[in-house]
């Protein structure tokens, strides 16, 4: 198969492939809700465009028919405060976890060589790669790997980080339950009997039209949490709650989006964001209000949503690669995570930027 290969830079040829680009998701071996054509738009719209970054979508093709995307972008920054550097990275780069680089409905590891001949054919528009949270295994990360210890003047670094916990779903419920350990049971039964003892509480979920107003009452939970006092969440900042005002009711229209919340009396006290793509589910967000946090709301409520989501027939619910320590309170599975480093040294400029990569020797293999 010889596949061809399109850099995408102008913004108007992207939105010509949306009609095609989630069935390209879907299909591909690594379907993730983070490479979906609304979460990239969105990210495009709210972080990546008012940055100054440039599109640097490569699209994949068989004779006509559109076969793989790799969504990047073009980042520049300043190393050492002075020199100016050309990072490719993901376009979805941000309120993300494990992005897939490369999606594609062709053989992945033919996708992953049309993807690596065209890196280096545009070699002129980049200076370095970065890809967080990728797994070691992916095709496209080994692909890359051997051709960086192949080409002339790459260097690629491999680093291991934080993993990405996760809770497999697919035993049911009661034995889910039973795999968490003792302490955390106990931890539930003893927040539902303090919930109950303090008031009249119930489990909301909104999924459809509601979404706008779902939101805002999250938001309204997270006000009274940590969160704003350590500059997290939603509300952390106006540019990223208008990134989720955008985003949520857009993926709530395709069966994609959920809040659910945990109300004692007349008062919302705990709130949660997952977002879904077929069988798997991402805890995108959680938050909970410090006044009642002996009653431990904010698991008590986890607890319920893995229930229901478990109930309904999914099959992972993926925790994500921060506070892995709390996480791992609910669950030991996790999915390796490394950071790639593809560096340039092909110019006096580059060898100036990146001392790392020829001081280390940083290996291509």
């Amino acid at each position: 198969m010889k596949l061809r290969a399109e850099w995408i830079a102008d913004e108007r040829r992207w939105r010509e492939l949306q009609p095609r680009w989630d069935d390209i998701v879907l299909r591909s071996p690594h379907p993730s809700l983070y490479a979906t054509w609304a979460f990239s738009e969105a990210c495009w719209t709210h972080f990546a465009r008012p940055l100054g970054d440039e599109l640097a979508v490569v699209a994949l093709f068989d004779d006509e028919t559109l076969v793989g995307l790799a969504p990047f972008r073009i980042h520049r920054r300043r190393q050492l405060g002075l020199l100016a550097v050309r990072e490719l990275t993901r376009l979805a780069a941000w309120e993300s976890d494990r992005v897939p680089p490369l999606v594609c409905t062709a053989p992945e590891a033919e996708c992953a060589r049309a993807l690596s001949e065209c890196l280096e054919a545009q070699a002129s528009r980049w200076d370095s790669i970065r890809l967080l949270e990728a797994d070691p295994v992916w095709e496209v990360v080994r692909h890359l790997r051997e051709w960086a210890s192949q080409a002339r003047g790459i260097r690629v670094l491999l680093e291991p980080t934080e993993p990405s916990p996760y809770l497999d779903l697919t035993p049911g419920w009661e034995a889910v339950l039973h795999a968490f350990s003792k302490i955390r049971r106990a931890e539930l039964r003893r927040s539902q009997r303090a919930l109950s003892a303090a008031g009249a509480w119930a489990f909301e979920v909104e999924e459809g039209d509601g979404m706008t107003e779902a939101l805002a009452r999250y938001v309204d939970v997270e006000s009274r949490s940590w969160k704003p006092a350590a500059g997290q969440g939603i509300a952390k900042n106006e540019r990223t709650l208008a990134f989720y005002r955008d985003l949520l009711p857009s993926l709530a229209r395709e069966g994609r989006a959920c809040i659910s919340l945990l109300r004692l009396g007349d008062k919302h006290v705990a709130a949660m964001v997952d977002l879904v793509l077929g069988h798997t589910v991402w805890g995108a967000q959680k938050t909970y209000d410090q006044e009642v946090a002996r009653l431990s709301p904010g698991n008590f409520l986890e607890a319920l949503v893995l229930e229901r989501w478990t109930r309904r027939g999914a099959h992972s619910y993926e925790l994500q690669a921060q506070y892995v320590s709390d996480k791992g309170r609910w669950t030991r599975q996790s999915h390796p995570n490394a950071r790639l480093t593809v560096y340039q040294l092909r110019s006096p400029r580059q060898y100036a930027v990146f001392p790392r990569a020829w001081l280390r020797r940083a290996s291509p293999g």
